[in-house]
């Protein structure tokens, strides 16, 4: 069975469009081939019949019938054949009793008095000369009783706004017929009831045909043998070889007045899109204008106005088109062909297909340029569809330039949102070119080439190379002239943002909110949301919070929902939970992070979890809180992140432990963690906890030293000296602690507090009314009181424990049974927040339990 007539027998239900055709006395279905035109009107004939249930005459029109001789002596054979008790008046005309002329006023006066309701379905009307349609207009208008249903590729005369006002006539277009994806789904059950299409398949089926149903059906057939739910390529794939091996696509197949113009289709078809200037330029013809128009008129192509007018082929039809071009012309006019398209096209093409032809044209060096200035809308959608660009190329092209496997490698990185096997392997194919390259001497040129460097690095897992090159890269743009700002057109803002996403990643604020400055006027509206979002993220973390609630509010008003959940919203989903947290709401801030937990964090997972911890340490079960931090980071423990932020982790954690009261857990926490500032102050904590006022002094002091620390951790250091200071019996304490008090108004800081105890916030800040600001009741670093630490029992088995006997000697020692021994030595590892024998020997030691038989008061 030929492929164009397999579906003739499945007339599908399309309810929406005969709602659409309702009440209108003639409907004209005006579209492109294959758009399932004839199949609506046969829907509309047997669906939405008139009360009276009309008559109806089928008059079909082919380039034979295009006269007005013609019609009418169609139009009269065909209601011959079914008004049989009007056949005399009907041949008078077929036998040359009444001439051609009076013909339409006869057929006006015999249904006037006929009293009867005909419908008439006119079948390619636009194949009828202006002369036929203006005849056929003059009976409707005057046939009250008479109804139409016309089909059409080209506009007509019935369209016209008066004509159209007097028939009523209602217009379906291009725009209507199309399937939708349910139509498309209910096609799929009759074709294929065996398979279920799955939203992907639908997708790219969708896309692929433009929803034109004979297409849709072709293509539905064609992917039948595919594996079941198979991904967007596999379903292209199996369309791009129906289209070029097969016949199935004919009837889509456009037929040209000469060959003058399928010549001119065909040099079209070699790109995806056109505007007048770039049609006269691959044709040579001055009539392109028009000659595109007329391709409009026949059903093949569509004019849509983007930033200007263009024309595109019906998809399949361009296929066709373009695999004939590819057997027709010779390889170096295809070539020239090309680069005169991408020269006009890369100002407003489509960049996924322009990055497709300057691959074809080999236009390698102006590749790396044109991914950087449409990065940011290619990465939000789009970098699946740059990946298949190359995965069907050789590794001989991707290595013509050291900058294709770079873009390849970018889209596999972007796309996984991490390293992997194959973006590693594509960067390393990269590396041997772009290492070579020496600097470039322009500025522009410069900052291209330290982007380029930064993703090599930053896709091969080098994070402390790539920010190298970031802060390279910073500096380039920081001293570029606007000149150069403006030759590199939004590769600048581009690559700004990348490598202010690097310094992100690294917990280079300071670094994140100098290079903000560096953009203005951003015509890009996701990359500024994306700037924005890094900037919340950056403020949260140092502790400005009026500043990060003024960027958070900047964000409120995102017309894009699905954009808070994507990987550039990481930052701002962090910075709101921190806001919750600092308001005093660590309830809300938990609703908020359970409701956005699924989204992309990527390589921002250690903040959005940091964000995470200081709402649980405001709010919730100290031990529960531990357990559920721990699970996470265990779950992100292959993820890459950089040391201040891994560090910023293991602090909160180990804060999470001293609250809970497993001390040597948290000292085991920070010792293997990256010695930054977050972890210093937290093993001040511990040493505060283990009641080590000296050691913890000690520390803090070691911390001032160093000196650029945020109000954030400068607000922790102050507080955990003066507690130090005020355990010590020192004098400035209290100044010490006002000094924070004012840190804390200026920022409306409240989480440092909780590491202050309760007993000692009234003592240290009596002005700062600390209860009324802390973002819970809790007291998660009370005091030590260490006459409860261990009961006398528990001292004597924790002194035995010191030495090098087993448990049962240790029973038999004191006369009690091996469990007894067992369930003491499992209390005294909870207080001691130990998880082994040499830790519990080590923290009683460190509480001075071997000194005075108890913990001192």
């Amino acid at each position: 069975m030929h492929p164009s007539t397999m579906f003739t027998d499945i007339l599908l239900d399309r309810p929406r469009l005969l709602e659409a055709a309702a009440g209108a006395r003639v409907c004209v279905l005006r579209a492109e081939a294959g758009a399932g035109k004839t199949m609506l009107a046969t829907q509309l004939v047997r669906s939405v019949p008139d009360a009276s249930d009309p008559t109806t005459i089928w008059i079909a029109i082919d380039p034979a019938c295009t006269t007005s001789a013609s019609f009418w002596h169609r139009a009269v054979t065909s209601a011959a054949a079914v008004l049989h008790e009007r056949r005399s008046v009907l041949l008078s005309y077929l036998t040359g009793d009444v001439a051609l002329a009076d013909l339409p006023a006869l057929i006006v006066t015999k249904s006037q008095r006929s009293g009867g309701r005909f419908r008439v379905v006119i079948d390619d009307m636009h194949l009828l000369d202006e002369e036929t349609q203006e005849q056929i207009s003059w009976v409707l208008e005057r046939c009250p009783m008479i109804s139409a249903v016309i089909t059409t590729r080209a506009p007509i005369r019935l369209e016209r706004a008066d004509v159209a006002a007097r028939l009523c006539t209602r217009t379906l277009g291009a725009e209507h017929l199309p399937f939708d994806a349910d139509e498309l789904a209910a096609v799929a059950r009759l074709v294929c009831p065996a398979r279920t299409l799955s939203p992907t398949e639908s997708a790219a089926i969708l896309e692929y045909t433009r929803g034109n149903p004979l297409a849709s059906r072709i293509a539905l057939a064609a992917t039948a043998r595919l594996a079941p739910a198979s991904d967007a390529t596999a379903v292209r794939t199996a369309l791009q070889h129906t289209v070029r091996n097969g016949r199935a696509m004919d009837p889509l197949f456009p037929t040209f007045a000469d060959e003058s113009e399928r010549a001119a289709a065909i040099r079209l078809a070699i790109v995806p899109e056109v505007d007048d200037a770039l049609a006269r330029a691959l044709t040579g013809r001055s009539d392109a204008t028009d000659l595109l128009h007329r391709f409009q008129l026949e059903g093949i192509g569509r004019m849509r106005l983007r930033e200007r007018a263009v024309f595109a082929f019906h998809p399949i039809v361009a296929e066709l088109l373009a695999t004939e071009a590819h057997q027709a012309l010779p390889p170096e006019e295809l070539q020239r062909l090309r680069r005169t398209a991408v020269t006009q096209l890369r100002a407003w093409g489509d960049p996924v297909e322009v990055m497709r032809l300057m691959l074809a044209a080999q236009d390698d060096a102006d590749l790396w340029p044109f991914f950087a200035r449409h990065f940011s809308e290619l990465s939000a959608t789009r970098l699946t569809e740059v990946a298949a660009l190359f995965d069907g190329l050789e590794p001989p092209i991707e290595q013509r330039d050291g900058t294709l496997a770079l873009i390849h490698a970018i889209a596999e990185w972007e796309h996984g949102y991490g390293p992997s096997l194959r973006s590693g392997q594509l960067a390393a194919l990269a590396a041997g070119d772009l290492l070579s390259r020496p600097m470039p001497s322009r500025p522009g040129d410069r900052l291209l080439h330290h982007l380029a460097l930064m993703a090599l690095r930053r896709t091969s897992g080098q994070a402390g190379a790539a920010a190298q090159h970031a802060r390279r890269l910073l500096a380039t743009a920081g001293s570029m002239p606007t000149s150069e700002r403006r030759s590199l057109g939004t590769a600048f803002e581009v690559g700004v943002v990348q490598a202010l996403v690097v310094e992100a990643t690294l917990a280079h604020d300071d670094a994140v909110l100098e290079g903000t400055r560096l953009i203005h006027d951003d015509p890009h509206e996701r990359r500024r949301h994306h700037l924005l979002s890094l900037t919340a993220m950056a403020l949260a973390r140092q502790g400005d919070m009026p500043a990060t609630r003024t960027a958070i509010a900047r964000l409120e008003d995102v017309e894009h929902p699905e954009w808070l959940l994507s990987i550039r919203a990481a930052g701002v989903r962090a910075a709101t939970i921190v806001d919750l947290v600092e308001r005093a709401r660590p309830d809300e801030a938990t609703s908020y992070y359970q409701a956005t937990r699924h989204a992309d964090t990527a390589e921002f997972w250690p903040v959005v979890l940091w964000a995470r911890a200081l709402a649980l340490l405001a709010g919730a079960d100290p031990g529960t809180a531990f357990d559920e931090i721990t699970h996470e980071i265990d779950a992100w423990a292959a993820a890459p992140t950089g040391p201040a932020l891994r560090g910023d982790l293991a602090a909160v954690q180990a804060d999470l432990a001293i609250a809970a009261g497993e001390l040597a857990t948290a000292a085991r926490l920070l010792d293997r963690a990256p010695q930054t500032t977050a972890v210093a102050l937290s093993g001040a904590r511990v040493a505060l906890a283990r009641q080590q006022p000296d050691a913890a002094s000690d520390l803090v002091r070691a911390i001032a030293t160093t000196g650029g620390l945020t109000p954030r951790r400068n607000a922790e250091r102050l507080l955990i000296s003066a507690v130090a200071g005020h355990r010590l019996g020192r004098q400035g304490a209290a100044a010490v602690a006002r000094r924070a008090a004012r840190i804390l108004r200026a920022h409306e800081l409240r989480t440092p507090l909780l590491f202050v105890s309760a007993e000692e916030r009234p003592v240290l800040l009596p002005a700062l009314n600390a209860e009324a600001l802390l973002p819970s009741a809790t007291d998660p670093f009370p005091v030590p009181v260490s006459r409860s630490i261990l009961t006398p029992r528990e001292m004597t088995v924790w002194r035995a424990l010191c030495g090098d006997e087993s448990l049962d000697q240790i029973a038999a020692k004191l006369f009690v049974s091996v469990n007894t021994v067992k369930s003491q030595t499992t209390s005294i590892y909870r207080k001691l927040g130990a998880s082994t024998r040499a830790e519990a020997v080590s923290a009683g030691h460190d509480l001075g339990l071997d000194e005075h038989g108890a913990a001192p008061i």
